[in-house]
């Protein structure tokens, strides 16, 4: 009966050689040593060569026991199955008490594809072009994994991009964040992001606390970072973000050895499909609007809040009297909450001798024709309506203007409604529309952001008027 091989997994993988087959060991030193790139090519133009090994070996053998780069697990899987190698894997990599993020924020229809597919294993790498969402999606991976996380950068640069994104995504108090460089070496009790040349010599210090581990720009880390840092993490989680499945150096392979296979590649074409795809005139409203909001639960009361706050409230009524005054006398759309903030803006509006029309399902249904016609003569000048209505429901109409009064998400139909709504023939002036920006409340700070790369704007945002 053939004996039953232990593959132990913690920072590296360890297999006995004894009951390998040759075939199968033959294998490994295939794919796991192989000529140094760099070696190559400087023999080739007859270059000094230097301390410059001709080889790389990610393969060990110590004490009968072949020691390998933990992303090369799934591999070695297969070749066991291929060789019929009977095996048993013993766990012995890190999991730490659990702590709690909050995500603040929506990922988009392609980014949560992603995620799903980052879900199926616990090692692997994300591959996606720049401004692809890739930080976006590593935040949610780290709020649902919930394990203390390390961040590792290949350049100082990065520190501050990082802390920003958490601070704004998932909430983390600056003072909160550890950072190991920039002269500090901090381990934060949730969250760290670490410049990798200040952790070549201090893994040891570090490891015990850190369950998840993100390598970011995997494609531009120094080759060592896989080596000497990655090598010694025995986390569960192990995470690379990567621009490209390419490096300069021609070893590309270090990435999948030591962090794990490509879990998924960003299709470039859907990352950008949701950014400047819309062709209007915005004006960009910030409001002073605040709400003591913390956890998704409170995400509904926060909204009712909105609705109903009589300072906000009259802003869009200012707003929509100003487009009124310098317009052609309508039709205007207004974007609202629900059934109450339609009433409040309809009286506030009746005041300024401004006529409008909740616009309902039982409208749109039984009275569409001649809810046309009116707004083509103008004998409504505005409609108020709920998003719902207006994903939904509502005709294609021509509109001059527009006022998203509520937090939107651009997905979905809602992004197909819009564009139907803001298209205009050669020589039409655009379409001009009001965003209500709430940036004292992280969450609907990012939903700006994220229709902001609809609009084509570059932040930061202009000012408010």
């Amino acid at each position: 009966m053939q004996k039953v091989v232990n593959i132990v997994v913690s920072e590296r993988i360890k297999v006995p050689t004894m009951p390998l087959p040759p075939m199968l060991k033959k294998k490994l030193t295939e794919r796991l040593v192989f000529t140094n790139p760099e070696y190559e090519f400087r023999q080739s133009r007859g270059e000094w060569l230097g301390n410059i090994p001709p080889q790389i070996h990610c393969l060990y053998e110590q004490r009968r026991h072949y020691f390998i780069p933990r992303g090369f697990f799934t591999q070695l899987l297969d070749l066991c199955q291929q060789f019929k190698v009977n095996y048993r894997v013993v766990d012995r990599q890190r999991t730490i008490e659990p702590v709690e993020f909050e995500f603040h924020g929506i990922l988009k229809d392609y980014q949560e594809r992603a995620f799903e597919a980052m879900t199926a294993r616990d090692q692997g790498t994300l591959i996606g072009d720049a401004k692809s969402g890739k930080t976006v999606i590593a935040l949610y991976f780290m709020s649902q994994r919930r394990q203390p996380a390390m961040i590792i950068v290949p350049n100082v640069g990065l520190i501050g991009h990082w802390k920003e994104k958490l601070v704004r995504f998932l909430k983390v108090s600056p003072d909160e964040v550890g950072t190991i460089g920039e002269g500090g070496f901090t381990v934060g009790p949730r969250v760290t992001v670490a410049h990798v040349s200040a952790l070549y010599r201090r893994v040891r210090e570090v490891r015990e606390r850190i369950g998840l581990l993100v390598v970011d720009e995997c494609h531009r880390t120094p080759s060592r970072t896989f080596t000497q840092v990655v090598s010694n993490f025995d986390c569960r989680y192990l995470l690379g973000l990567s621009s490209s499945n390419q490096r300069r150096d021609r070893l590309s392979r270090l990435i999948y050895y030591y962090v794990g296979d490509i879990l998924h590649q960003i299709d470039s074409r859907k990352a950008t499909e949701i950014r400047a795809i819309f062709q209007a005139d915005v004006v960009v409203r910030e409001t002073d609007f605040d709400y003591p909001y913390e956890r998704s639960e409170d995400y509904p009361s926060m909204l009712e809040a909105i609705a109903r706050d009589p300072y906000r409230n009259q802003l869009i009524v200012d707003d929509v009297a100003q487009e009124m005054h310098k317009g052609s006398g309508g039709p205007l759309l207004v974007l609202t909450q629900d059934e109450e903030q339609n009433s409040t803006l309809e009286d506030m509006l009746s005041e300024r001798g401004i006529t409008s029309i909740t616009c309902d399902p039982q409208t749109v249904k039984e009275e569409g024709q001649k809810f046309s016609k009116q707004l083509q003569k103008k004998k409504i000048q505005v409609v108020l309506a709920n998003r719902q209505l207006f994903q939904k429901m509502l005709p294609t109409l021509k509109f001059e203007a527009l006022f998203f009064t509520t937090p939107l998400d651009f997905r979905g139909k809602i992004i197909e409604r819009l564009q139907k709504v803001l298209r205009r023939n050669n020589g039409q002036p655009l379409v001009r529309v009001y965003d209500y920006v709430d940036s004292k409340i992280s969450i609907l700070d990012n939903f700006f952001r994220m229709r902001s790369y609809a609009y084509g704007l570059r932040l930061p945002r202009p000012t408010t008027q």
